[in-house]
């Protein structure tokens, strides 16, 4: 369970990484395709964060549900 509450702690680190990296992005970033780039690669990751602390709250009601009352 400790686990399961950790990825949702890291989810929200992989929202603020994404925000510095568009931030960065924009600084660094030495034309649009470069901009678009850095700021895809960093949605994507923020997706697969997402995905899997949707996948930690399915094994989280799983286990409370299923396992625990069981």
């Amino acid at each position: 369970m400790t686990a399961i509450d950790r990825v949702a702690a890291i989810e929200h680190q992989a929202d603020d990484a994404e925000r510095a990296l568009a931030a960065s992005a924009l600084q660094h970033a030495s034309d649009f395709r470069q901009l678009h780039l850095f700021t895809s690669i960093g949605e994507r990751l923020e997706e697969a964060a997402d995905a899997l602390k949707y996948a930690s709250l399915i094994l989280h009601e799983h286990m409370l549900e299923d396992v625990i009352d069981a």
